[in-house]
């Protein structure tokens, strides 16, 4: 029987689950909680239970930097009883461990979209997310995403009709060849009317979210892609370098 603990832990397992990677700031912004001394009390004991592991490095330099969370054993047990997640995102969950620091940050990265468009959100314009391992349940409306390499599903409800947004962030490590496939793929995507057929909706506009030095050689490949394809009147895509952001809000290219 696993250790028992609360529905704001249970809250925090959650959302670690869908994100991979959050900090004591981003897990309080997400709970909408004022009290940090009581979500550290929450995390200590969720750590000390297996439910998460700490990842805080000692190293000089880097001691200024907030602790981060994973899965833990019994959170994954725990995620195996409410998730019908499937054997691919359960074996993922194991290797959380091992995991490199560009794709912590860009786990982190995604929770900041999440929360400044959840933020943004009021009584004329609401916005609804569904992160990639909300894709990986056969429950879920985009499991059809399951096998792409999107991070990000965005619904903007307001006004007279939806507006859709497939958004990716290129880790800061991605090599050009990949980021090429990566583009290709979109379109490929695009003419399997694979969107249309699972939502019934317009394809999606794509948001790609990458490090500056990588934006010249994205926008690059991509009209040339466009120039190649010209049959793909409805293709749209958004390519926006990471620190516009974080200095101003995701929302304003959407």
């Amino acid at each position: 029987m696993l250790p028992k603990i609360t529905k704001k832990q249970l809250e925090i397992i959650k959302y670690i689950y869908h994100f991979r990677f959050l900090n004591r700031t981003q897990i309080q912004a997400l709970l909408k909680h004022k009290d940090y001394r009581l979500i550290n009390e929450w995390l200590k004991d969720l750590t000390e239970k297996d439910y998460l592991i700490r990842n805080y490095s000692e190293k000089y330099g880097e001691r200024n930097k907030p602790a981060v969370y994973y899965i833990g054993p019994n959170g994954i047990k725990l995620i195996k009883t409410l998730v019908n997640c499937g054997t691919v995102q359960l074996k993922k969950l194991h290797r959380e461990k091992d995991r490199k620091d560009p794709y912590i940050s860009k786990c982190q990265k995604l929770a900041d979209i999440f929360i400044n468009l959840k933020n943004k959100s009021n009584e004329k314009v609401l916005y609804k997310l569904t992160t990639s391992s909300g894709f990986s349940s056969p429950d879920s409306n985009y499991h059809f995403l399951a096998e792409t390499t999107f991070d990000l599903v965005v619904e903007k409800a307001g006004g007279n009709k939806n507006k859709y947004y497939l958004a990716e962030l290129f880790e800061s490590t991605l090599p050009i060849h990949s980021i090429r496939k990566r583009i290709k793929n979109y379109f490929d995507f695009y003419f399997s009317n694979t969107w249309e057929d699972n939502t019934g909706e317009d394809f999606p506009i794509i948001i790609v979210i990458c490090e500056v030095e990588l934006i010249s050689k994205v926008r690059k490949f991509t009209k040339t892609m466009i120039i190649e394809n010209e049959e793909a009147e409805n293709f749209k895509i958004n390519i926006v370098a990471n620190d516009d952001i974080v200095s101003n809000s995701i929302s304003t290219v959407l």
